[in-house]
């Protein structure tokens, strides 16, 4: 041990001998303690303290590092989650502006050709198709289309139930 170290245990063995009664230098048994043994006990005490403090450094530290890893994980995370955001917007750009050309395609067409193309396009397509025509030219394709084709999308797209009553009146 080095030699501050003694002078501030000698200190504090000193300092407890002053502000504890004479008697409160004894051990369990009421035995009086040799300082010498004091001394040491208060090194060992110290050791014990100063490891203990190095241990929670360390933790300390390992914390602070974990935070910086969630931190820099979470703005991973949100940048990430915009950029999908941003993909599905564009997506759905994408879908719409080709909906939109598919509906004027399916406009210029025959009424017979278009209902024969639209009752084979996926149904979900299909309707988004219909839902961009103008009523008229839906309202041709569908008289062009059969009854059972037909009834399931205009359903879909919300048709009026007097326009689904003239479709299955055919």
């Amino acid at each position: 041990m080095n030699g501050m170290k003694k002078i501030v245990a000698v200190a504090v063995l000193a300092m407890a001998f002053m502000i504890q009664p004479v008697g409160a230098a004894q051990d369990q048994n009421g035995s009086p303690r040799d300082p010498v043994d004091l001394l040491k006990t208060l090194e060992i005490r110290q050791n014990e303290l100063e490891t203990r403090a190095k241990v929670l450094d360390l933790k300390e530290q390992e914390l602070k590092r974990m935070g910086e890893e969630v931190e820099r994980r979470l703005k991973a995370l949100t940048a990430l989650r915009e950029q999908v955001r941003q993909d599905i917007l564009e997506e759905k750009q994408i879908d719409s502006n080709n909906i939109a050309r598919l509906a004027r395609i399916y406009s210029s067409m025959k009424p017979k050709v278009a209902a024969g193309q639209l009752k084979d396009l996926e149904r979900e397509t299909a309707v988004k198709v219909l839902k961009v025509l103008k009523e008229k030219v839906a309202a041709k394709i569908f008289d062009k289309m059969d009854p059972q084709d037909a009834l399931p999308l205009a359903d879909a797209i919300g048709m009026s139930l007097q326009k689904r009553r003239m479709l299955r009146v055919q």
